[in-house]
């Protein structure tokens, strides 16, 4: 119902409240739940999935990138290390894993 709102505000549909107006819209689908037409904002969800859809790969790859920076600088360091140093490292870091 929200969206259907938000579909006629986008229109410039809305020439009142819009309290009033999910007012409505809901006292018309209580006396016939079979005159409602959702498809009106069908549009707006379809938007708001694409977006949590960018959004949440957004997230990933920047967790992917920081990850592999995190890859990068291990190695750079591990490679700066003596053999004896490298295996410190390795173990602190196992540790700290808990592995």
């Amino acid at each position: 119902m929200l969206d259907v709102i938000g579909s006629r505000m986008q229109s410039g549909q809305v020439r009142t409240n819009p309290a009033a107006l999910l007012r409505g819209v809901i006292r018309k689908y209580q006396t016939d739940p079979n005159s409602f037409d959702p498809s009106s904002g069908f549009h707006l969800s379809d938007q708001r999935r694409h977006r949590a859809a960018t959004e949440t790969r957004l997230r990933a790859d920047a967790a992917d990138r920081e990850q592999q920076a995190k890859q990068r600088e291990e190695k750079r360091t591990s490679e700066r290390l003596s053999p004896i140093g490298r295996q410190c490292l390795n173990s602190m870091l196992q540790s700290l894993r808990g592995h």
